[in-house]
């Protein structure tokens, strides 16, 4: 793009990132909530403004360029939900995907950072109803089971309707403990969507990920736990059921929600490193097919 305008506070997406490296040119508008440091990451801005300006009254916009955007957006999707698809087995992926198109329309969702949040960036379509919300930590996967509860009893509580998290086995992992709640607190109608790849899957895709590392990825990134989360989520005293196919979290998260109360559905999917090789090969298809526009 000739200009990209940024409001306030990004900076997660590396997409959104390598946008701005290829624009030719940085307009910041900087938020009363937050500071130049966040709202200018890359320091790419050659101004940062306190307030949007209004478009010149000649301007003219050029409809070929929206038009070309929804033209690549409507391939990459159809690209996409293909290559999910004719996946044999269930994929972190494809859970993300699912899960995005069957929470309820009233519902909330909890989206968990770092890998999940990725994945829902990349895979999940438009909609309207649903309210999304993230959450983060000093480590980014902190407290995430304790804030998915809190905030569906708030929801529940303004007449909302069921909420979803969606998790990572480490983000579960660490607050686990949230799901133990005594006999008189209220409990919400949540259901815990966890993805287990056994370990932090999103390092394959960064830096670290790369073959020089392979010695100590393990220990140091990937950090496999190796535990049955199912167990872990009924020793709490919450239903917990595990699924390894599409077929079968379709029916999992349908039966839990109208089960109603706390439940968790362990979705099992390939090793990270499979995982990785599903991007790719989506990320290939899909520079192929847009490439052709």
């Amino acid at each position: 793009p000739d200009l990209v305008v940024t409001v306030g506070q990004f900076g997660l997406s590396r997409p959104t990132m390598e946008l701005l490296r290829r624009s030719a040119r940085h307009i910041a508008i900087e938020l009363p909530t937050v500071g130049r440091e966040v709202c200018d990451p890359l320091r790419s801005a050659e101004r940062v403004l306190s307030g949007i300006p209004l478009p010149p009254s000649d301007m003219t916009p050029d409809p070929t360029w929206l038009a070309g955007w929804r033209a690549a957006d409507d391939a990459a999707a159809d690209v996409i939900a293909a290559q999910l698809g004719a996946q044999a087995s269930l994929t972190g992926s494809a859970v993300a995907a699912r899960v995005w198109d069957r929470a309820p329309e009233d519902g909330l969702l909890l989206v968990a950072a770092s890998w999940p949040v990725r994945q829902v960036e990349a895979f999940a379509g438009r909609r309207q109803g649903l309210r999304v919300i993230g959450n983060r930590g000093a480590n980014g996967i902190d407290g995430l089971v304790s804030t998915a509860w809190g905030a569906a009893l708030a929801h529940q509580a303004q007449g909302g309707g069921p909420a979803v998290a969606l998790l990572g086995d480490l983000a579960f992992l660490h607050d686990h403990n949230g799901l133990l709640v005594g006999p008189d607190e209220p409990r919400p109608d949540l259901v815990v969507v966890v993805l287990d790849n056994d370990g932090g899957g999103i390092f394959h895709q960064l830096e670290q990920g790369r073959p020089e590392h392979s010695a100590s990825f393990e220990r140091l990134f990937g950090t496999p736990q190796g535990r049955d989360l199912v167990a872990v989520a009924e020793s709490a005293g919450v239903p917990g059921v595990a699924v390894a196919d599409v077929a079968g979290l379709d029916a999992a998260v349908a039966d839990a929600l109208s089960s109603g109360g706390v439940r968790v559905v362990v979705a099992r999917v390939p090793d990270r490193a499979a995982e990785a090789g599903v991007l790719r090969q989506i990320q290939e298809a899909v520079d192929g097919r847009v490439g052709r526009l």
